[in-house]
C-alpha cells in the first residue's frame, strides 16, 4: 500500500512538473515584438488608353508597341508583433507609408510621341511628349498574419505562411509629363483638366504569401516575405487600369519588448 502510495505520488509530481514546464515555455513563447519593414513590389497593369490620347504622328494611331508603363511601389512601416500559440502564430499591426510611381515611356522611333489635350470641332491640338509619370503617397494601416505549420530541427529558423491586408489615405499625388518643348509645361494643368484623369483617395489590398525567418539568441528576429498582393479598389493609377499579378519583396527587423 505503501508503495502504491508512493509510485501514485511520484507520478502526481512528476506529471504536475511536465505541465508546469510546459505551462512555463508557453508563457515564454508569448512575446510581443517592435518591427520595422521595408518592402517593394512590381506592378503589372494595362495603359489606359481611354484617358490618355497618343499617337505616334498626326496621321498615326495607338498601338500597344508604342509606350510601355512602368509601375512600382516602395513601403516602410512600423508594426508591433504578438506571437502566440506556442510560437507557432504572429499577428501584426502599425502604420505603413506606401510610395506609388508609374511612368509611360516611349517608344517610338522619333523619340517622342503625340498627346492630345484640345479638340474644338476641327480644331485638334497635340503635344510632343517623352514621357508621363505619376507618384503617389499615402499613409495606412496593416494586418497581418503569419502561421508556422510545422517546426524544423533548428527552432532558430522556420517557414510561415502569411496572409494580410492594408487600408490606406492619400496624402499627395501628382503627374509630370516631359514635354520637347519646354514652354508646354505652362499648359500643364490645362492638359490635365482637359484629360480629366482622377484617382482614387482610398486603396486597400489583399495579399498572402510566404517567408522565413532567423531568431537570434536575444530574441531578435530577422523576417523575409515573398507575398502577391491584389487591389481591392480601383482608380489608383492615372496611367494604368486595376493592376494585377504583382509580387512583393518585404523584410522585417524585428526587436523583443518582453521577456
Amino acid at each position: 500500500m505503501k508503495l502504491r502510495n508512493l509510485c501514485l505520488i511520484i507520478v502526481l509530481l512528476a506529471t504536475a512538473l511536465v505541465q508546469a514546464q510546459q505551462n512555463d515555455t508557453e508563457r515564454q513563447s508569448n512575446r510581443w515584438l517592435l518591427g520595422i519593414e521595408v518592402g517593394t513590389e512590381g506592378i503589372h497593369g494595362s495603359f489606359r488608353s481611354d484617358k490618355w490620347s497618343i499617337r505616334q504622328g498626326f496621321v498615326g494611331h495607338f498601338h500597344s508597341d508604342l509606350v510601355n508603363t512602368l509601375a512600382h511601389n516602395f513601403y516602410f512601416g512600423v508594426k508591433p508583433e504578438f506571437i502566440f500559440a506556442n510560437g507557432r502564430l504572429r499577428v501584426a499591426s502599425g502604420f505603413r507609408y506606401l510610395s506609388m510611381n508609374c511612368t509611360l515611356n516611349n517608344h517610338s522611333r522619333f523619340g517622342f510621341f503625340f498627346l492630345r489635350y484640345s479638340e474644338e470641332g476641327t480644331d485638334t491640338r497635340y503635344a510632343r511628349v517623352r514621357s508621363i509619370s505619376e507618384h503617389h503617397h499615402f499613409i495606412g494601416i496593416p494586418l497581418e498574419f503569419r502561421w508556422q505549420p510545422f517546426r524544423f530541427p533548428d527552432p532558430q529558423f522556420n517557414l510561415h505562411l502569411t496572409v494580410g491586408a492594408d487600408a490606406y489615405f492619400n496624402l499627395n499625388s501628382n503627374i509630370e509629363i516631359d514635354f520637347v518643348n519646354e514652354f508646354m509645361q505652362n499648359e500643364l494643368p490645362t492638359i490635365l483638366n482637359y484629360i480629366g484623369v482622377e484617382t482614387n483617395d482610398f486603396l486597400s489590398r489583399f495579399y498572402f504569401g510566404f517567408g522565413g525567418s532567423y531568431t537570434f539568441r536575444n530574441r531578435t528576429v530577422i523576417t523575409m516575405d515573398l507575398l502577391f498582393p491584389f487591389f481591392l479598389t480601383e482608380n489608383n493609377f492615372a496611367l494604368i487600369n486595376t493592376p494585377q499579378n504583382n509580387a512583393a519583396f518585404q523584410l522585417s527587423f524585428q526587436i523583443p519588448l518582453s521577456r
